[in-house]
């Protein structure tokens, strides 16, 4: 919070003088760092909002892009780019296939894990009920933990 608060110009050290875009600075700081809070809740709501698994779809919808980039097409992008000396025609081919194969993958990728998304949140983004199935409890019937062989703990 403090690297942003000096980045907008507000002093931490000041609580009165100079003035901030016409108010103390401490009723500044009180402002942006309420605003940072709420849109924390938000983000928190979002999340626990949702019907089926949010979270997972929100990080197969970052992986779909940053992970395939680096891993499919960026390495024969920066290769081509970069390479000191030029390449045949074999590996240009080569680099242009694997670079195709992936902007394909990423954008399969990208709307297969949107709609996930899409249709975790259930009838709307506030809508739904954060519902956990079981409490974790490997001494009980229900836990699927207790259903996969952890042996009892004998006193």
């Amino acid at each position: 919070m403090l690297a942003f608060e000096l980045a907008v110009g507000l002093d931490p050290s000041a609580c009165a003088a100079p003035g901030w875009r016409g108010m103390p600075p401490w009723l500044g700081r009180l402002a942006f760092r309420s605003l940072f809070l709420a849109s924390q809740i938000f983000c928190a709501q979002m999340l626990l909002s949702g019907e089926g698994d949010t979270l997972l779809s929100l990080q197969a919808l970052t992986a779909s892009i940053g992970m395939v980039a680096f891993t499919y097409f960026l390495p024969y992008m920066l290769h081509a780019i970069l390479s000191p000396t030029p390449l045949s025609t074999r590996r240009k081919v080569w680099a242009a296939l694997n670079v195709s194969f992936g902007v394909v993958m990423m954008i399969a990728g990208f709307g297969s894990s949107l709609s996930e998304l899409l249709g975790s949140s259930g009838g709307g983004l506030f809508d739904g009920e954060c519902q956990l199935s079981y409490a974790y409890s490997p001494t009980s019937p229900q836990d699927p933990c207790n259903i996969s062989g952890i042996p009892a703990i004998v006193s």
